[in-house]
């Protein structure tokens, strides 16, 4: 238990405290994208029902709010971009990020559709269990 090894890695912003980990190497900068288009629907379900002799019937749940919909996706977008910079962590051999900042900023147009991009970005390190931190867990 000397070593950290655990098979996820850590992702720390510059305010966390870091009282159980000391930085053993430092691999450099990282950063990582996932473009969201929240102009598309995020499911076919939301489609038309067709009009048998009666008006339409829109099939949809009335009780979610569309801005609580976009944010529950636009989450989904910022975790992806998140796991992204884990993964380029691990490529590098390191098992932490410090400085994480993960922005959402708009990233242009395809169109006339504007789409908004969720930047991840941090500095990948090899973070190791101080000692006092050893001891306590023999």
């Amino acid at each position: 238990m000397s070593d950290y090894n655990y098979s996820d890695v850590l992702l720390l912003t510059i305010s966390d405290p870091n009282p159980v980990y000391t930085i053993q190497q430092v691999f450099g900068a990282v950063f990582e994208s996932t473009v969201e288009d929240l102009s598309r629907p995020s499911s076919p379900v939301s489609a038309q029902a067709p009009a048998f002799g009666m008006s339409s019937l829109k099939i949809e749940d009335k009780a979610s709010d569309p801005a609580e919909q976009i944010k529950k996706r636009s989450e989904r977008y910022r975790e992806r971009a998140l796991e992204r910079l884990k993964e380029a962590a691990r490529d590098k051999g390191g098992n932490g990020v410090i400085g994480v900042k993960c922005e959402y900023t708009p990233s242009g147009f395809d169109g006339d559709v504007q789409l908004y991009e969720w930047v991840a970005s941090g500095t990948v390190v090899m973070l190791k269990l101080k000692q006092q931190m050893v001891r306590m867990g023999q």
